[in-house]
């Protein structure tokens, strides 16, 4: 039996430190991600009184608030 030239068996010790190292990284990725549109849903439902409290304009709540997750 043949192994994929990528397998884990043929691998060098170091890639498993990789493998944890990439799923933390994407971990930490969807939590901001998650993060983001909770914000953004929580920005949505200011209006415009709350926005002039905050000092800015409600058209940029709505921008900040239509953005998707992913980006910043």
């Amino acid at each position: 039996m043949t192994q994929h030239p990528l397998s884990l068996a043929t691998a060098p010790a170091h890639s498993g430190q990789r493998l944890v190292e990439a799923v933390v990284m994407v971990g930490r990725i969807l939590n901001e991600w998650r993060s983001r549109a909770r914000g953004r849903r929580e920005i949505a439902k200011l209006d415009h009184h709350a926005a002039r409290d905050l000092g800015i304009s409600f058209s940029q709540i709505q921008f900040e608030a239509q953005k998707p997750f992913w980006r910043a």
